[in-house]
């Protein structure tokens, strides 16, 4: 079962009660409620768990490849006209003039 805390409630506080209810549940129906507990744990450590160092080491490695990724696409719209200035040098143009051409 998910819930969520009310604003201003600790989520100590909600273990706490918890406990109480646990223990009021196993008083009532011992039969049925003898091996059950209740305790609160975070969404996030619910889903996550033992795997969030790993989730941390993926995202690196995507950001990384997104960054590769942006690199290329951006040495691909430069070189066009960066394969121009060597030419206009070559035909007498000064650096400033064949930078500002291209």
């Amino acid at each position: 079962m998910y819930g969520r805390l009310r604003s201003g409630v600790r989520f100590e506080q909600a273990s706490q009660q918890l406990s109480v209810i646990a223990k009021d549940l196993r008083e009532r129906f011992p039969k049925d409620d003898a091996e059950r507990e209740l305790m609160a744990t975070p969404l996030m450590e619910t889903f996550v768990g033992d795997y969030r160092q790993r989730l941390f080491v993926l995202l690196g490695a995507v950001a990384f490849v997104l960054l590769i990724a942006c690199g290329n696409v951006s040495n691909l719209l430069l070189a066009p006209g960066a394969a121009l200035i060597p030419a206009r040098r070559a035909a007498g143009l000064d650096p400033t003039r064949a930078l500002q051409a291209s």
